[in-house]
């Protein structure tokens, strides 16, 4: 809902979700981290920093650390928009580059987009064009510019088998990104 400009109802389905999470650790810090990023695409960094904060308390207490990475990105972007830049744009340098560093790639363009904004409202245009640059660039799996269906064993929940690949740039809407900021 939040994605197609319902933000009302994308924040009644958070607030349900929220409401429905028992004695399940790793559904609480999920449902957390999606929240943060609920509140990144309504431009709510206060709202972020809540909600990311409460998901990093839960995915460093249980040892979810995938969860834990995504919701320091969203809380570096919201740390950014709260006039804390360096703070913000460090907390996401960190959290993708253990995420990258672990082999996870999925997302990893968006996750580049909110790192150029933070390097952007810190005055670090020439480091944000180079990081939006990268994200058009980012593929999402090994050999994806080689156009060949990748089929591997799922290793984690979020690495889909098979996909074709196209051999094109990732994400090419962020290209109009690029034509604003220069």
């Amino acid at each position: 809902a939040g994605i197609t400009g319902r933000a009302d109802e994308a924040r009644a389905r958070m607030r349900r979700a929220i409401a429905t999470i028992e004695d399940d650790a790793y559904a609480r810090a999920l449902v957390q981290q999606v929240s943060s990023y609920l509140h990144v695409m309504l431009r709510e960094p206060e709202q972020v920093t809540m909600q990311a904060a409460q998901a990093i308390a839960t995915a460093d207490g249980h040892g979810f650390r995938l969860v834990g990475w995504w919701a320091r990105i969203a809380h570096g972007w919201a740390q950014a928009q709260l006039d804390h830049l360096k703070k913000g744009a460090s907390l996401i340098n960190e959290a993708l580059a253990a995420y990258r560093a672990d082999g996870y790639l999925l997302g990893v363009p968006m996750f580049l987009t909110l790192l150029a904004e933070a390097q952007a409202v810190g005055g670090a245009l020439a480091e944000s064009l180079r990081t939006l640059e990268e994200a058009l660039t980012v593929r999402h799996y090994p050999g994806a510019a080689d156009g060949r269906t990748r089929r591997s064993k799922i290793t984690h929940p979020c690495q889909p088998s098979p996909i074709p690949l196209s051999g094109r740039p990732a994400h090419r809407p962020f290209r109009g990104l690029l034509g604003v900021s220069r």
